[in-house]
């Protein structure tokens, strides 16, 4: 197999103190493509599904940011016969973007109003949550969490690790992190209380000055003791160490893990049990993969492009994914998109969003 090797910087940028690291290289393998299907679309264009989350029996929740603030169902995706089935419309906003689950059956979601796509209304943003009631019934209870009135543009959140209970009879602080992908920072915000605050302002999760898409941190994900994010502007993927509340450490670095010229418009992202990163590159309609190696100065420095790419229609503005969660489908890479309409295949063709699968077997030996 064909490795092209590009040399790059891996950059750090210190709370506390700085250092210099050496180079690194990044190996880029041929792409490939892995069985990749739509299981679930929708009926006319111009439409944009941002975000997804498995529930624990499976099924899938499907956020809208375009045309309206739609949550979506579906029932059963490893079936080979579903659809995207309209639960709940949020009226207090025309947008919905991140979810995640912070207990069995219980999600937050971000949205604002938006005054045209990606141009949120200033003082717009909140969280909402979303209960089951029961395990395997559509029947759900909402409320708001809290307003975000300082909020540029929210887009990727992730739950910090639950910690079990504690024991008092009181319901237990769970707090989530939030990309805001505007202002560049991570809020956190307790979904009990919905206090907020911004744990981290760095220049990593910043769009540069002047950008064509103004787009910073974009997916945000914890894993192994860190918080990890995507820079869709500058095509990076960072992270920093944090405590088991979800704070940056003070003494904690930020840290550059990967630049990815390849790649434009990084968006959402998601771990498999190996640690690999399995991403999405949004403008470029392609999912990919960062392999963790070995090295703990060069972790993630093997990337292949595993489905779709410039000019084909598999993944037209893929946005995010998600790992099925069934008996059958843990193999199963689930994955949204907005059809095209940020950036068209070949400059003019749009498609209805969808939800798409990807059979990831051939990766089995990698922790899938």
């Amino acid at each position: 197999m064909h490795i092209s090797t590009i040399t790059v910087i891996i950059g750090l940028s210190c709370l506390a103190t700085s250092k210099s690291v050496p180079k690194a290289t990044l190996q880029i393998l041929d792409p490939i493509q892995l069985p990749t299907s739509t299981i679930a679309s929708l009926g006319y264009n111009n439409t944009f599904l941002e975000n997804l989350a498995a529930r624990q029996n499976g099924d899938l929740l499907v956020t809208m940011l375009e045309d309206n603030s739609t949550l979506y169902y579906v029932e059963s995706p490893g079936s080979g016969h579903t659809a995207l089935t309209p639960i709940h419309h949020f009226s207090a906003a025309s947008g919905l973007l991140g979810i995640t689950e912070t207990s069995e059956d219980t999600f937050l979601i971000a949205m604002h109003d938006f005054e045209k796509l990606i141009t949120p209304i200033p003082g717009t943003g909140a969280i909402w949550e979303v209960r089951f009631t029961r395990k395997n019934s559509k029947e759900i209870k909402v409320r708001k969490v809290t307003d975000l009135p300082n909020a540029g543009m929210m887009n990727g959140i992730t739950s910090v690790p639950a910690r079990g209970s504690s024991g008092s009879g009181e319901q237990e602080e769970v707090a989530i992190l939030v990309a805001d992908s505007y202002n560049g920072q991570l809020i956190r915000v307790d979904s009990v209380t919905g206090y907020s605050e911004v744990v981290l302002d760095v220049p990593e999760l910043h769009a540069r000055p002047n950008a064509t898409f103004p787009i910073g941190v974009n997916g945000v994900k914890i894993y192994n003791g860190h918080v990890y994010w995507s820079n869709f502007e500058r095509s990076t993927m960072n992270r920093i160490a944090i405590d088991r509340n979800g704070y940056p450490l003070g003494s904690g670095t930020v840290s550059t893990i990967a630049t990815i010229p390849e790649i434009q418009g990084i968006d959402d992202f998601v771990f498999d049990q190996a640690g690999n990163i399995w991403g999405m590159g949004d403008l470029d309609n392609n999912a990919f993969i960062l392999f963790r190696g070995t090295d703990p100065h060069n972790e993630y420095s093997i990337y292949q492009s595993i489905a779709g790419g410039i000019g084909s229609l598999l993944l037209p503005g893929c946005t995010a994914s998600t790992w099925g969660r069934g008996k059958n489908d843990k193999h199963i890479l689930y994955v949204t998109t907005n059809g095209g309409m940020v950036s068209p295949v070949n400059g003019t063709i749009v498609e209805p969003a969808k939800v798409a699968a990807i059979d990831t077997s051939q990766f089995a030996n990698h922790g899938v």
